[in-house]
């Protein structure tokens, strides 16, 4: 099998590759025709003994990994509870304990009976830790999530390292990934329960999907359909990711009889082994299984002004990675090899809700390149060696210094647990409110960053009458998320807004849940809710019965 060297010739740019097999020997174009766009790459400057002496490149980079990776889980671990969402799927995991692990058929959830078609491993896995290791789903949800995320780094750099027939280049890569905000913001989140193992089983199983293809033998075969089915049982949309990466996998390492024959195989057996469980489903809730797919609740136009802008990596401060991403893309245009290219765009056109979050591995690897393939032969431009060596120090050092920092500084001011006053709040709430009462929560947030309609509904018992979350197996999801963003916008208007939006989308309510965070937020950043607060105070048609430092509640007379 050929390896990509870069060429050394002082006549020709460090852009060009050369490809060239083990001997020096030029591959004939006739056996090379499916893996030119970028079958392996070497690792170029970034395995040059000049500059990685004894290693110490991939050696630092893994102390680093490392030491943030147990930072990560200890400072998960002295949580009192899950960051962010997770509300369902509490309840989920609650409920299939109460049917003796059976498969539940719908889960009671603010005030509807959601069909229970979600891919249920997580949850299972969770359960199995209350049942067995009485590990109540509290913490599983507090730290399952953070612990399968930070393992999956072990799958990017194997996945990586099958790409670039490189460690080094592999270590750069679970670098980059880790330090890009979006890559594990969402699994990482109570709600990572299932989005964690999805990323943890997609990327495996794209691993081993390469691993076919390069190898050709048959014995990858039966692990990656383990992983295929794996990944579908755990992630509806790492599924689907998985499903259209591994189509540009086949397409461009596997276009031949013998990787044709092979993923049919993969196909079948990966069918057979979730027949039992699509069958089920599709036996008690026909096509709601799609439902998530038939509406998401985003647009392709929204997907492509994310791409075409570039904002996605969720770097809020200076943009390195989204650079570093942009460069590798022309570095590989720039030298015929489309593999990355492709597969980057590939999520803003084929999956419209998440797209960033599935392109992150791909701007690892991106990145990866534009690294050792640009930014280090650059260094070859200066002839003293002395500031050479001073110049790749100091770009080092500032690397591994910026991201880890800036990760922590681009998180969003919803990644966080709730605080105790919110949880004193929901609790207040179920001890002191009719159950048949019906909320509205206002915040700052549009429906995928509020969790406190979430846990208000799952700990409080009560309908919440703008709650998102969750309703992607019901029809008019996209509705909803317009409805919950409509009442987002009354925070910068009176209470004449809340009677407005309750008449014309025909959804009473007796009480209002207010985040008094959303007070003092900034109003060109985010959506401040310090006019209706105001109003509300002095309106007659309003009693405030509770308030702490984080909440205040008010009653509708």
């Amino acid at each position: 099998m050929g390896n990509t060297h870069l060429s050394r010739d002082p006549n020709r740019s460090f852009l060009r590759l050369i490809v060239m097999d083990t001997n020096g020997i030029s591959i004939q174009p006739e056996k090379f025709r499916y893996q030119h766009h970028l079958l392996r790459f070497s690792s170029s400057m970034v395995d040059d003994s000049r500059y990685t002496k004894q290693n110490i490149f991939p050696i630092l980079l893994s102390i680093i990994i490392l030491a943030f990776s147990i930072y990560q889980i200890l400072w998960v671990i002295k949580l009192d509870f899950p960051i962010h969402d997770g509300g369902l799927f509490y309840l989920i995991i609650r409920q299939i304990e109460l049917g003796n692990i059976s498969l539940p058929w719908s889960i009671p959830y603010n005030g509807e009976n959601l069909p229970f078609a979600y891919p249920p491993f997580g949850f299972y896995f969770a359960a199995a830790l209350d049942l067995i290791f009485k590990i109540d789903p509290l913490t599983s949800l507090r730290v399952v999530p953070m612990a399968i995320s930070l393992f999956s780094l072990f799958a990017v750099f194997l996945l990586a390292r099958s790409i670039f027939d490189s460690t080094r280049m592999a270590v750069l890569t679970v670098f980059v990934f880790l330090f890009t905000p979006i890559s594990l913001l969402w699994s990482t989140m109570g709600g990572g329960i299932t989005r964690s193992f999805g990323l943890l089983f997609s990327i495996l199983a794209l691993w081993q999907v390469h691993r076919l293809y390069l190898t050709g033998k048959r014995g990858h075969v039966l692990p990656a359909s383990v992983l295929c089915a794996l990944t579908i049982l755990s992630h509806p949309e790492t599924a689907w990711f998985l499903f259209y990466s591994a189509a540009i996998f086949w397409w461009f390492f596997g276009r031949d009889k013998n990787g044709t024959i092979n993923s049919m195989s993969v196909v079948l057996l990966t069918l057979v082994m979730i027949l039992p469980w699509v069958y089920m489903i599709y036996s008690r809730y026909g096509m709601t299984i799609f439902q998530p797919f038939i509406d998401n609740g985003s647009s392709l136009l929204q997907s492509l002004v994310n791409m075409i802008f570039y904002t996605f990596t969720g770097e809020s401060n200076f943009a390195i990675i989204k650079a570093l991403g942009l460069i590798g893309i022309i570095a590989c245009l720039l030298n015929k090899r489309y593999f990355l290219p492709v597969w980057f765009i590939a999520p803003f056109f084929l999956q419209t809700r998440a797209a960033d979050q599935r392109a992150g591995i791909i701007i690892a690897l991106l990145s990866a390149v534009a690294i050792s393939y640009i930014i280090i032969p650059l260094l070859e431009l200066l002839q003293n060696e002395h500031h050479r060596r001073i110049l790749l120090v100091s770009l080092f050092t500032l690397f591994v210094i910026f991201l880890p920092v800036n990760l922590q500084f681009s998180r969003p001011i919803f990644y966080k647990q709730l605080s105790y006053a919110e949880l004193e709040a929901i609790e207040w709430v179920g001890q002191h409110t009719p159950k048949n009462s019906r909320f509205v929560t206002v915040q700052a947030h549009l429906w995928f960053a509020d969790h406190h309609s979430e846990w208000l509904s799952v700990l409080g018992g009560r309908k919440i009458q703008n709650l998102v979350q969750g309703y992607e197996w019901l029809p008019n999801f996209t509705g909803r998320i317009k409805i919950h963003n409509e009442l987002v916008l009354c925070g910068e208007k009176d209470a004449n807004c809340l009677y407005n939006w309750a008449d014309k989308n025909d959804l009473p309510f007796q009480y209002v849940f207010l985040v008094k965070e959303c007070i003092d937020l900034d109003s060109h950043k985010y959506n401040s809710c310090k006019p209706l607060y105001n109003s509300i105070q002095i309106s007659p048609n309003f009693e405030k019965v509770f308030e702490n430092s984080d909440i205040a509640i008010f009653a509708l007379n």
